[in-house]
């Protein structure tokens, strides 16, 4: 028989899942709202979106390449990152930009724990 403490945590946990369905299509919406309304952004977004089309035109993820030479400048889990979502979705805007939105929608929900969990 559920008593009536165990009829509130389950509203509150319904509650919880609400709050955070909501926060993460926000966030999704956000992040991935304009896609397409611009181009790549010369020159910062235009070297790691060619790193990572050098990482799938060669096979090669060890190693970044910019231009056939080393780019050594930033840790590759970036290139990485941009890497698959080409892979996935072709080698667009889109293609290009869902890792970076999918990591601010984490991040988003990582801070909304953070802030549950201090508060």
């Amino acid at each position: 028989m559920r008593t009536e403490r165990d009829i509130s945590i389950s509203t509150t946990r319904r509650q919880r899942r609400s709050q955070i369905l909501l926060l993460l299509i926000v966030a999704l919406s956000i992040a991935f709202g304009f896609q397409g309304s611009r181009g790549i952004y010369a020159p910062d977004e235009g070297y790691y979106v060619s790193v990572a089309q050098e990482m799938n035109d060669s096979g090669d993820y060890l190693v970044p390449r910019s231009h056939l030479q080393p780019w050594l400048d930033k840790p590759p889990f970036n290139s990485w990152g941009i890497a698959v979502g080409m892979r996935l979705l072709g080698q667009n805007e889109w293609g290009a930009r869902a890792f970076h939105g999918l990591c601010f929608a984490l991040t988003t929900l990582l801070v909304y724990h953070l802030g549950r969990s201090l508060g």
